[in-house]
């Protein structure tokens, strides 16, 4: 592993428990939000909007327009003096690894070969697939609070020699010094930058499939069950209805509430049954949207 992986321990750690700042003295940090939605053109968007900093670190923290994806500019760790600057991605729940088809690597703790979790790029570093084990690139500020804002779809920044844009299903990041990066698009990582507008580097979230279609199975951090997800109606793609579940049962950033455990995304709105109901209709949860039925079944 290169030098910078050797302090994310430590930085992660702080990260959590300690308060972050934005860059503004005295005043919240800016959603760039405006009243009418932002921009799907692409265009180059302030740093300034991103950067918080701790006793840690100062990093430029971003998270996709559908939090799947949770990232960072860290131009230096305040108490390392052997950290490169890094630009790095990771899945928007700790629980779900997040890439499709990508190789092995060696595990952060112990060595062995372990699926990664993290997308990363030096400054003066090859891109690479990497297991982390720990949420380094998401700004958790005191009780847990998200505090990443969003780089939406066509927005690019540049800071620290690095540069990143998003599509709001995914993002691309490279070192400016070297032309090296990578690009994720839903779940598949590649170890190339795209740039903004270009979309070659954009993977499809794969065919649709029809009513009745069995997905693969999903991971329930909560209880460690594994849930098969099945389309029921609607049209939508195995990819993006595995996509709403994972997010529903693992985004702990995510509010549930009632006995049912319901949540509300992006159009969506996903519950569990009852331990009676899912006995009687056969499924342990499900999520909707429009005519879109989504649910969950024991594999």
């Amino acid at each position: 592993m290169s030098r910078w992986g050797l302090c994310t321990l430590a930085l992660a750690a702080l990260l959590m428990l300690g308060g972050c700042s934005s860059s503004t003295e005295g005043s919240a940090v800016s959603t760039g939000a405006s009243s009418a939605g932002p921009s799907t053109t692409p265009h180059d968007v302030s740093a300034d909007r991103f950067y918080l900093e701790n006793e840690v670190t100062g990093a430029y923290w971003f998270a996709t327009a559908d939090r799947q994806w949770r990232c960072a500019i860290v131009p230096q760790m305040f108490i390392s003096r052997v950290s490169d600057p890094v630009a790095g991605c990771q899945p928007g729940a700790p629980t779900n690894k997040g890439f499709d088809d990508a190789p092995l690597v060696p595990d952060h703790f112990n060595g062995n070969p372990a699926q990664p979790d993290s997308l990363v790029v030096g400054k003066n570093e090859d891109s690479a697939f990497y297991s982390l084990g720990q949420p380094f690139f998401w700004a958790v500020g005191p009780n847990g609070k998200d505090l990443a804002q969003v780089l939406n779809a066509g927005e690019t920044i540049s800071a620290a020699g690095f540069t990143c844009n998003a599509t709001g299903t995914g993002v691309s990041c490279k070192s400016d010094s070297t032309g090296k990066g990578f690009t994720i698009s839903g779940r598949v990582g590649t170890l190339v930058y795209t740039p903004a507008g270009t979309g070659q580097a954009y993977r499809s979230s794969g065919p649709d499939v029809v009513p009745g279609s069995t997905c693969k199975t999903v991971r329930v951090p909560s209880t460690g069950a594994q849930v098969r997800v099945h389309v029921d109606a609607g049209v939508i793609s195995c990819h993006d209805a595995e996509a709403v579940v994972i997010r529903y049962v693992s985004d702990r950033f995510l509010e549930h509430s009632g006995n049912t455990w319901s949540a509300e995304f992006d159009g969506w709105t996903c519950d569990m049954p009852t331990a009676t109901a899912a006995e009687r209709d056969g499924f342990v949860g499900e999520c909707g949207r429009a005519d879109i039925q989504i649910r969950m079944r024991q594999p």
